[in-house]
């Protein structure tokens, strides 16, 4: 999978030198990022996914030539997992950020801005296991709401202004 990953990233860097993506070749001449090229034709920037190991999800975030592919091209890490809250919250009283924040660490060493996806998925193996067999007592729409405001408040506040953007709820169809 990080092979995998590594060459798609490959092969959009050459995609974006060979000028596919509308950049002038003045534009291309100062800085041959994606991220550069993407920013010249006035979006917000270049980025990427990367998994950074959560529980049964790839790793490719521990693969060293991915992460240099996505230091040249990307100025935008999204984790693939480490955000979402079968990563975040292995139990209905706890969170476990460290996934999440060494690739929010490295994001920032690296002068990558930090995307979080994503605090809601309708997915249900994006659910934490505990989740599924929760006692949502005898107010279980109130236990609700009270579990989803602490898990985005809590999320949102401990990561802070290191991520500038979030997927809040990623509906599966």
């Amino acid at each position: 999978m990080e092979e995998m990953r590594r060459r798609d990233l490959a092969g959009m860097a050459v995609l974006g030198a060979v000028g596919l993506t509308g950049a002038t070749q003045a534009q291309a001449a100062g800085s041959d990022s994606l991220d550069a090229l993407a920013k010249a034709k006035g979006f917000i920037g270049f980025g990427s996914c990367m998994g950074g190991g959560a529980e049964d999800f790839a790793s490719s975030f521990n693969d060293s030539g991915v992460r240099a592919i996505h230091q040249r091209d990307c100025g935008i890490l999204v984790c693939e997992n480490e955000t979402k809250w079968v990563a975040l919250r292995p139990n209905p009283k706890e969170f476990s950020f460290y996934l999440a924040d060494r690739m929010v660490e490295w994001a920032q060493a690296n002068n990558t801005a930090m995307r979080g996806h994503t605090l809601l998925w309708q997915k249900t193996q994006y659910f934490p296991k505990w989740l599924m067999n929760y006692d949502f007592g005898t107010r279980p729409a109130a236990e609700a709401e009270r579990i989803l405001r602490e898990h985005i408040t809590t999320v949102c506040s401990h990561f802070g202004t290191r991520i500038f953007t979030y997927d809040v709820v990623q509906r599966h169809r």
